[in-house]
């Protein structure tokens, strides 16, 4: 009894001091003392602790879990929460609260580390499980919005985050009596960093930033990490709004204001920083944002040298340098940020450091750039569907491509226009290029390198971690990451995994080139140089022009005059279209003009994508007093127009001859009783059309999806008439097309399996999308292109019923006729033009509908001959005859 009661005593004893020690490291973690924190709390999540104390072994791996996270080791905080899931799995316990607080901290790190995706993924969990734990704790949904408000800035979809983040303190505002919540400041922090880009008055964001200040300092009277961190980013927006309001032509802020917002950013970085240095983490991740900040205010006084100074000092306060100069990085997101800014900084600097000492520094620095790019990929790239995209880094192939552009343009050495040509055709659609390059097996390949790709950034979080706790086994990590590198390389090499792209090179364009074709593809290099760069192949002939800087044409931008363009077309306003269509005109190709041959009568356009949707059909070739739209000099009178995402994505799209059970596929829903309009026009005309080209017509309750999926892969052209829906947001749900039985969405469509050499969609806006200017127009041509379609007929803006229909009739007759897809459709064009009465003949009745992809003729099966007819019905009706003789004769 004695001994039980000692045992009692013990375990009670154990409890309490292990609870105490809890206390004590939640204690320390507040106060940013993470050493002591971090020790206590891996304590505290031994083995044994497991077995005997589930409860506090379940805190301390969500304590530990945020002690990496201030540490700035993210990987490492990743690896400890799923631990941590797998245990609350295992148990099956209904703690909802501690499931939600897992998936908020995943999606914290996951925040830190710019992976999109899976940030996205448990921010949705997190509020699945908190709305279990606690239904009517609204400021939960507070938070979920301010989340999603952060997600959608990230992909730039402003107009989204702006109705989170306005929701966000919405919720707040109207449950404020939930006194206790503490993390008030997250909401307006999320809300502020909307506003950078949102258009309001500065006064507005001023207030909403005062207001960010003060909540912070509420929730964090003494100095901690978390503290540093938000007067950091506070810091960062009051730089944004100062500089963005540079660059706004309509901004009220006046030289004073700037100033004092860009002192105010100052002030607040060096207190965070001073708070880093009182806590001793002088190498966190966020010091080299304070330099990456110095370095900016440097680059915006023009002071070059030393920005450069300063911003290499950041790139080394990020990693191992043995281990950078191999492309590795624990966060590779933030060194690439860093070092496409040492670009931008070099680049300025090179017109004054004339040497190749120099030069060569910045070639070095680009292909560290490429090097980090591409591991970072194999992270974000593992669906169809997947692409880069947030509204700070690009892709480094287009300053490599500028590179090697102007040294072509200095030398004329033709190795100098390969690399060129390679580099801009990785800068194209680089994501689906990818995916299409791929063999299955190296895709295969790739998840493995991804594998080891996480397992060297948890080592290096494991390495940072022992060096700031002074543990001894520092040597042998670092020797243990040298091994798994050598292993990635390996396994990349053997692979053929180092440069996977399948790059058609300008040889062979060249060869697959008709004397009367051309290919111009346009390069605009973005953030930063705003230069525009045009590559014009013939048969014969290469040639890369430096076009110029839009602005030195008096042109806002391009996406603006596009947009500008079309509204012009919308309200039937002459006067403004013919200005801005020659303007377009002199702008982006009057400067080719004289690289294409006489001969040159076909032209394949690669667009850059503030352009995607700009037919270069409706461009003005002079300027006329004409107020009659089919009397304009249209570009469209002199060349046939096709386009093509890139010269590469095509070849990988039309390199498998496929057979088919099927011509010919045209699906014509039927929207009675429905939301969308009836198209009765569009019915009589798919019928005259099944009849004519002896197409199988999939017309009412037959025009599924299920018989849809099944004419992609059975039908050499499949032909949908329905309607269209779509919109420049990212979200994929909110583009698509109608079918019978329902909503055919973008995501949807990266499912599907297709063969179909020809798709011709003629419903609205099947060409518009999200402009990603580091991968191009995200749209339902995308999709379609990445599920093995060869080619798409599509329509750039919302088009109408009858004189769609008309064009598409004259165009599949002259696509009989043997004629490409291209030149059938310019003529089915130019035939509406001359026979349309005035009000139809404005360019947004015809020139919405385009040929993308292979633009090569369709064959269509010869009808049987008379004669074949014939001997059928003979062979059908003599056995009929004779039957009918033996009956009347014998019966």
């Amino acid at each position: 009894m004695r001994k039980l009661i000692t045992i009692l005593i013990n375990v009670i004893c154990w409890i309490s001091f292990s609870n105490n020690k809890l206390e004590l490291a939640y204690e320390h973690l507040n106060k940013s003392d993470l050493r002591t924190a971090i020790i206590l709390f891996e304590e505290l999540s031994l083995p044994k602790v497991e077995n005997e104390q589930p409860e506090i072994y379940t805190q301390a791996l969500l304590g530990l879990a945020e002690a990496y996270t201030d540490l700035g080791t993210y990987h490492l905080s990743i690896e400890t929460l799923n631990r941590l899931l797998i245990f609350l799995d295992s148990k099956k316990p209904e703690v909802y609260l501690t499931y939600a607080k897992a998936h908020k901290q995943l999606a914290d790190n996951y925040d830190f580390l710019f992976l999109h995706k899976e940030y996205l993924y448990h921010v949705n969990e997190f509020i699945r499980y908190y709305r279990l734990s606690d239904p009517d704790f609204k400021l939960y949904e507070a938070v979920y919005h301010a989340y999603l408000g952060r997600y959608y800035n990230l992909k730039f979809d402003i107009n989204k985050a702006y109705e989170h983040t306005s929701k966000a303190l919405n919720i707040y505002h109207e449950n404020r009596r939930h006194l206790n919540f503490k993390d008030i400041y997250k909401l307006y922090e999320s809300h502020c960093f909307t506003l950078r880009n949102y258009p309001v008055s500065e006064s507005t964001k001023k207030k909403y930033i005062d207001t960010l200040r003060q909540k912070v300092f509420e929730r964090y009277p003494k100095d901690n990490l978390k503290k540093a961190r938000a007067l950091i980013s506070i810091s960062s927006v009051d730089l944004d709004y100062a500089y963005n309001t540079l660059s706004d032509p309509q901004t009220t802020m006046t030289v004073k204001d700037r100033s004092n917002m860009v002192e105010n950013a100052i002030k607040n970085y060096k207190e965070g920083i001073r708070i880093y240095n009182y806590l001793n983490l002088n190498n966190h991740d966020y010091l080299p944002r304070y330099f990456d900040l110095q370095s900016w205010i440097l680059y915006g006084n023009k002071e070059y040298k030393k920005a450069l100074g300063l911003i290499d000092k950041a790139i080394k306060s990020y990693a191992d340098d043995t281990f950078l100069q191999e492309g590795f990085v624990a966060n590779d997101y933030r060194l690439i940020a860093s070092i496409r800014f040492k670009v931008l900084i070099m680049d300025k600097l090179r017109n004054e450091e004339q040497n190749t000492a120099f030069n060569k520094e910045y070639l070095q620095s680009l292909l560290l750039y490429e090097k980090l790019w591409e591991t970072y990929l194999l992270e974000q790239i593992k669906e169809p569907s997947d692409f880069v995209s947030n509204i700070y880094n690009q892709n480094p192939y287009q300053y490599l491509f500028e590179y090697y552009a102007q040294l072509y343009n200095q030398t004329k050495e033709r190795d100098y226009l390969k690399k060129a040509h390679r580099y801009e055709e990785k800068s194209k659609y680089g994501s689906l290029l990818t995916n299409l390059s791929l063999s299955d097996a190296q895709k295969k390949e790739r998840d493995e390198l991804a594998r080891l790709k996480t397992k060297i950034n948890v080592l290096l979080d494991g390495y940072y971690l022992a060096s700031f706790l002074g543990k001894p086994a520092q040597e042998n990590l670092k020797v243990q990451i040298q091994k798994t590198i050598n292993q990635f390389n390996e396994l990349r090499r053997v692979s053929h995994m180092g440069d996977p792209l399948k790059i058609i090179t300008l040889d062979s364009i060249k060869q697959q080139l008709d004397f009367d074709k051309a290919l111009i593809s346009y390069n605009y290099i973005g953030l930063g140089k705003s230069k525009l760069y045009a590559k014009v192949i013939t048969k014969n002939k290469a040639h890369l022009i430096f076009i110029g800087k839009p602005e030195n044409s008096g042109i806002k931008n391009y996406r603006y005059l596009a947009d500008s363009l079309y509204q012009s077309l919308e309200h039937s306003d002459i006067g403004t279209f013919k200005t801005l269509s020659f303007k377009l005109y002199k702008n982006l190709f009057e400067p080719l003009e004289d690289a294409l041959p006489k001969p040159i009568k076909k032209i394949e356009i690669l667009p850059f994508p503030d352009i995607e949707n700009l037919p270069f059909d409706l461009m003005l070739t002079n300027r006329t007093n004409s107020l009659d739209f089919r009397k304009l000099p249209y570009l469209a009178k002199e060349y046939t127009f096709s386009y093509s995402l890139s010269a590469s994505v095509k070849q990988l799209s039309v390199k498998d001859q496929n057979t088919f059970g099927s011509d010919l596929a045209i699906f014509k829903p039927v929207f009675k009783n429905s939301t969308q309009s009836e198209l009765n026009y569009a019915n009589k005309v798919s019928d005259e059309l099944s009849h004519d080209l002896d197409a199988s017509l999939f017309f009412n309750e037959k025009a599924t999806l299920n018989n849809f999926k099944k004419c992609l892969l059975d039908s050499r052209i499949v032909t949908l008439i329905s309607h269209g829906s779509s919109s420049n947001s990212i979200k994929p749900t909110d583009k698509g097309v109608y079918l019978q039985d329902g909503f055919l969405s973008m995501d949807k469509v990266y499912e599907i399996d297709a063969k179909t050499d020809f798709l011709v969609l003629t419903a609205c806006q099947t060409g518009s999308g999200f402009m990603d200017r580091g991968e191009g127009n995200i749209n339902l041509v995308r999709a379609f292109r990445s599920i093995g379609v060869k080619s798409v007929l599509n329509a750039n803006w919302e088009i109408d019923e009858k004189t769609t229909m008309d064009i598409l009739k004259v165009f599949f007759k002259y696509l009989k006729m043997g004629i490409d897809k291209s030149e059938a459709l310019k003529r089915a064009k130019m035939d509406y033009l001359n026979s349309c009465i005035p009000r139809y003949a404005n360019p947004i009745y015809w020139a919405g509908l385009n040929v993308v992809g292979d633009s090569s003729p369709m064959i269509f099966k010869a009808p049987e001959p008379d004669s074949a007819k014939s001997m059928w019905w003979t062979l059908v009706l003599i056995p009929v005859l004779g039957i009918f003789y033996w009956f009347k004769k014998f019966h």
